[in-house]
């Protein structure tokens, strides 16, 4: 059967070169059982939507998927819409953590749509796809979808228990990522066992009825990389796990076990990594840094410890601080993740924040490479203990399609947040925005213009 798979990404995801491994693992599971795949990214592929509905007509595919983050709602909806209009009749199923959290909304608001993958899609999109002869949907595990006017839900599937089970990623756009100066997208493993109050992923990787963390093994992740490595030459990788390793006797035993796997094969490589700042340790990432560890993403979050305990986070601004300490003393550069502002944090816990990043901001300057990435507001995304909360306090505005956001208690801050969204969204983002996109647009058409020609449906 033919199917496309569209990664309906923000123009701005051409800003930060990623692979989108959700449908590549996805793309790799259909083509193992004889399926015909084209997945179609508008980031990598400068694709408007005009292009993008013009690519799936021309294929003519049974199946339409599309990933959907809360970021991109409205552009995938719109493509959805764009589709119908323009005479696609097959079927369209959206997947992700957005539709995953807000299926019976999507279903009863966009008639457009056929069904949604619930959670992790490998098994769950393979039998809706050797469903859609008979039409017979009931069987499927881990779907929502329509039948005639009625919207049914099936039960759960349970996740897959073990990660080595499912195929290496497909990689059609490896080479795209590459030419950008990123590094090879992997995944290690799926999940986290912390349960932040603001993170998705923690309810997400619950609703399974299985571990809420799962690791490939290290025999696994060697054959993955030796083999990226050598087919495309490269050998520097971003493990891109929401949590990498645990500070653990099996912590310890993975990064053994990778590392005589590397040497077994003879293999140098240079990668990083995320995790949680309380699960830095200095004896198992000096092991890592030897296997080639160069850069860690860790989620600090808050500068004060009442910030700390409403994100759920476990630490203490001591922890974090003693972690940042310990990789800067181990020459490893990082990039420290930040929110400025809650819907609880006062004028003086702003300060407190604000004094942080600067401190924070002096180390990374002696640390070539390590960056801030600060999220001015913390955003509360549906299925998150925050989400709850503020529903339960009445705090929270707005719907789950346009985006929920919340009244800050503090007025100062309010002013500060009133100033910031002037300024920033205001004046100064619109511009940058109106230069970049004119330039990168203009190259892009003309790249369109020269070589008109499609890229082939990879079996």
């Amino acid at each position: 059967m033919r199917i496309v798979l569209i990664d309906p990404a923000t123009r701005f995801a051409a800003l930060l070169p990623y692979e989108n491994l959700g449908l590549a693992y996805l793309a790799a599971a259909l083509r193992q059982h004889g399926h015909e795949v084209r997945i179609l990214s508008t980031a990598h592929e400068h694709l408007s939507l005009r292009r993008t509905v013009r690519a799936v007509l021309h294929m003519q595919p049974a199946l339409v998927g599309i990933t959907v983050l809360g970021a991109n709602a409205k552009r995938a909806m719109r493509l959805v819409h764009r589709l119908r209009e323009s005479g696609y009749r097959g079927h369209i199923t959206l997947g992700g953590y957005f539709p995953t959290f807000h299926a019976q909304e999507l279903m009863r608001g966009f008639p457009a749509i056929d069904s949604i993958v619930r959670n992790e899609g490998e098994i769950t999109l393979r039998e809706l796809v050797e469903h859609l002869p008979d039409g017979d949907l009931s069987g499927v595990l881990g779907i929502t979808y329509r039948d005639g006017a009625t919207v049914k839900e099936n039960p759960q599937r349970p996740f897959t228990k073990t990660l080595d089970e499912l195929p290496f990623p497909a990689r059609d756009f490896t080479p795209h990522v590459l030419r950008t100066g990123s590094f090879i997208h992997v995944s290690t493993s799926r999940g986290c066992y912390a349960n932040c109050s603001f993170c998705s992923i923690a309810k997400f990787f619950r609703m399974g009825n299985g571990k809420v963390w799962r690791r490939r093994s290290a025999e696994s992740l060697a054959d993955e990389v030796e083999m990226l490595a050598r087919q495309f030459n490269f050998n520097r990788f971003k493990f891109i796990d929401d949590q990498f390793i645990l500070t653990n006797k099996e912590g310890h035993e993975f990064a053994d076990a990778f590392g005589a796997e590397l040497s077994r094969r003879n293999l140098e490589i240079g990668f990083q990594i995320a995790c949680r700042a309380n699960n830095i340790e200095r004896r198992l990432f000096e092991r890592l840094k030897a296997l080639g560890l160069e850069k860690v993403f860790v989620g600090v979050e808050s500068g004060h410890q009442r910030g700390l305990d409403t994100f759920d986070k476990e630490t203490t601004v001591e922890m974090n601080n003693q972690a940042l300490a310990t990789l800067r003393d181990l020459g490893l550069k990082y990039d420290v993740g930040f929110i400025l502002v809650d819907p609880y944090t006062t004028y003086d816990e702003l300060k407190q924040n604000l004094v942080y990043l600067l401190e924070q901001k002096s180390h990374i300057k002696r640390n070539s490479g390590s960056y801030l990435s600060v999220t001015v507001s913390l955003m509360a995304f549906g299925g998150t203990p925050i989400y709850e909360r503020l529903v339960k306090e009445r705090r929270l505005l707005g719907d789950y399609f346009n985006g929920f956001y919340y009244r800050i208690f503090d007025k100062d801050v309010r002013h500060f947040m009133f100033f910031m969204d002037k300024i920033l969204n205001g004046l100064i983002f619109p511009v940058f925005r109106s230069f970049f996109f004119w330039r990168r647009d203009l190259t892009a058409y003309l790249r369109y213009k020269l070589s008109p020609k499609a890229l082939p449906l990879k079996k």
